[in-house]
């Protein structure tokens, strides 16, 4: 297929498979709006469709084809944070920090893209683990392909005011209920989460998009639950099909959204390269004597400082050994002189913990249970003013449900179980969780 006959490539990893070239599924979309999209999985068959582009051209990135990678929203943190400063190198200060109560991933260990600052001081953020990313780049990236873009599924999905959009795939749904406010989960746990958000969000509105062709797992949603909250909370319920597969949805949806793209992950250290940057390769071998020569200089400058240097390095370290001792219940500390001055004005801070950051770590824990019968979830109850959420969970034994209490509190999170019963040969217990 020739480039200039080409509109739009597309590359979406399919979510909890192993991250090979075989696990990709892409669609090509033709520059002539009567032509068919060309469908495969794999990249070896995206690199045998597109050969006769590419067979003349060198083995280099500069003369691949541009494309559009898309991966599963599972694997983001997708949210957006108040930052009261406009200044670009503020933002990105700040923004790291901020996030941080919503991962319990380290913050070294993730790469975090934003958009741009609103009127009203809002930045949209989306955090990804950064090996991940770079596995997923290492492999849509070749010599006949270049991924220039990187977005997340649930942010292509539309998105309207009081709405909240569901798209059902397969075992998992994508939802959006705002700009920056989207994620995916599990069939099986929809329910409680759509009773959730309708209490806690602005929804007249629901917006259910589904596969084209029947599929038995979306029955009990789409016959039994969707309806039964369209009559409790007075819902509007629209519903429409997408086409032959989630990924041709999500092509239209880009095709509409290049006014307006959602947030590129294709930032800071994983910005794409530009023409500029591969012509430089040819200035290497003057780059790298020139840089000899400079590291040479500092290494002379450093030395000249090294006694001071030492000197602050006992400072800070006597500094921050007080500070452990005044302050054991802090574990991390990023500013010392703020966090400091912090705990002089107003004495140790502390808050409750949010809903989605409860039920994150709740449901982190679940997966991570080595267990034939995961817990399952029938009912969450959580009380914004103590920062309680009371969760009623079925277990096959009394061991699975101190499993999960143990997970939960690697993550420092107080489990208590305030109630439990046999009902059908399994363990129903209502438990509390709070955090800080």
């Amino acid at each position: 297929m020739p480039t200039d006959t080409v509109s739009e490539i597309l590359i979406y990893s399919r979510p909890k498979t192993p991250c090979t070239q075989e696990t990709f599924d892409w669609l090509i979309a033709p520059a002539t709006v009567d032509a068919e999209k060309e469908r495969g999985t794999g990249l070896e068959s995206l690199q045998a469709e597109l050969q006769p582009a590419t067979q003349d051209t060198q083995s280099s990135t500069a003369n691949a084809v541009s494309a559009t990678l898309i991966l599963p929203a599972e694997a983001a943190l997708i949210k957006t944070i108040a930052v009261p400063s406009a200044k670009q190198q503020h933002i990105r200060a700040a923004v790291p920090h901020l996030i941080e109560e919503w991962t319990a991933a380290e913050l070294e260990d993730l790469h975090i893209a934003f958009g741009d600052r609103s009127s009203a001081g809002s930045v949209p953020v989306v955090a990804i683990d950064r090996d991940a990313l770079q596995r997923w780049l290492a492999l849509s990236e070749t010599p006949f392909l270049r991924a220039d873009r990187v977005f997340v599924d649930a942010l292509l999905l539309p998105v309207a005011p009081q709405t909240l959009t569901l798209a059902l795939d397969g075992e998992r749904a994508l939802l959006r209920w705002s700009d920056q406010q989207a994620g995916a989960i599990e069939i099986s746990a929809l329910d409680c989460v759509l009773v959730t958000l309708l209490n806690h969000e602005e929804i007249n509105t629901i917006d259910v998009i589904t596969p084209l062709a029947a599929d038995c797992r979306h029955a009990p949603l789409l016959q039994d639950v969707l309806p039964a909250l369209a009559r409790s909370f007075s819902l509007n319920i629209e519903y429409r099909s997408i086409g032959r597969t989630l990924l041709d949805f999500l092509a239209e949806q880009l095709a509409s959204l290049e006014s307006s793209p959602p947030l590129n992950l294709r930032q800071g250290e994983f910005a794409p390269p530009n023409e500029h940057s591969i012509n430089w390769r040819r200035w290497r071998p003057v780059a790298i004597v020139a840089g000899v020569c400079l590291a040479l200089q500092i290494s002379l400058n450093l030395i000249l400082g090294l006694t001071l240097n030492h000197q602050a390095d006992s400072t800070h370290a006597q500094s921050e050994k007080l500070y452990r001792e005044l302050f054991p219940q802090d574990k991390r500390l990023v500013n010392l002189l703020q966090q400091t001055r912090a705990h002089l004005d107003a004495g140790s801070l502390s808050g409750h913990a949010s809903f989605p950051a409860l039920f994150s770590y709740l449901t982190k824990a679940i997966q991570n249970l080595s267990n034939e019968h995961p817990p399952q979830l029938r009912a969450l109850q959580y009380d914004a003013n103590t920062g309680d959420l009371q969760v009623e969970v079925v277990v096959d034994n009394i061991q699975t449900l101190d499993d999960l209490k143990k997970r939960l509190g690697i993550d420092g999170i107080t489990t208590k179980v305030l109630h439990a019963a046999n009902e059908n040969g399994a363990l129903v217990s209502r438990i509390s969780l709070m955090g800080h």
